[in-house]
């Protein structure tokens, strides 16, 4: 299962050129899907404030990324 995973997140980067963290993975989806994150909240049974934090974490994981990526 690890490989898979592995693959998976390798296919990613290739095709987009960058990490993919699921976060952004998240926020992609429901932007997509044109939801609010109340609305992605109310299908997932978990609070806004959960979202928004799990996305910010997106914005936080690709600034690092890009940082480090900037420093190599």
């Amino acid at each position: 299962m690890k490989q898979i995973r592995r693959d998976a997140k390798r296919f990613i980067k290739n095709l987009l050129g960058e990490e993919v963290s699921f976060a952004m993975l998240l926020r992609s989806i429901r932007t997509r899907d044109d939801l609010t994150q109340q609305e992605l909240a109310g299908i997932l049974e978990i609070t806004v404030s959960h979202v928004s934090d799990i996305e910010n974490y997106a914005s936080l994981s690709a600034s690092l990324v890009r940082l480090s990526s900037a420093a190599s």
